[in-house]
């Protein structure tokens, strides 16, 4: 079912999110220094927090696309 395909890649969304963010918070304590504090946080902010942001706006466009298609689901 094309809904539960949707619950699914918003589901693995997550579970990536999770992992990035346990990653930060590993490297937000063992940041030495204010420059390296700053480095992890435009890192995070860059990298992850902007593909997070990408793939919900994909899954977001995926279903209004199926929506068009095939109608509410």
């Amino acid at each position: 079912m094309i809904l539960d395909d949707i619950k699914e890649d918003l589901n693995d969304v997550i579970n990536d999110i999770k992992g990035d963010c346990d990653e930060f918070l590993q490297n937000v304590k063992q940041a030495e220094n204010s420059d390296e504090m700053i480095d992890v946080i435009i890192r995070f902010k860059d990298g992850v927090l902007e593909r997070f942001i990408s793939d919900i706006n994909e899954i977001e466009t995926n279903t209004y696309n199926i929506q068009d298609t095939r109608g509410n689901y």
